[in-house]
């Protein structure tokens, strides 16, 4: 059986301020060093958080921005992870 090494890339969540308790998730930068060292060390695999406060008026436009998918995807699949 080949197992498969996940690890964690984003470095938690804060506030977005001026927002109802919405959050954004932090760790874009140094992402790209980040997953080359990981995948050095053996992950194959790379999960990144996104909490959305879902609600009558949430979320906001501005905290699904602030999540920023896309750019995760795109640092995280240059290693290969």
């Amino acid at each position: 059986m080949v197992q498969s090494v996940c690890v964690e890339v984003d470095k938690g969540t804060v506030d977005v301020a001026g927002t109802n308790g919405e959050t954004t998730t932090q760790g874009h930068d140094g992402l790209a060093q980040r997953c080359q060292q990981y995948y050095q060390a053996g992950a194959r695999f790379a999960k990144w958080r996104a909490v959305l406060k879902i609600g009558a008026t949430e979320p906001l436009e501005l905290a699904i921005q602030q999540n920023a998918m896309a750019l995760y995807a795109i640092i995280s699949h240059s290693p290969k992870l």
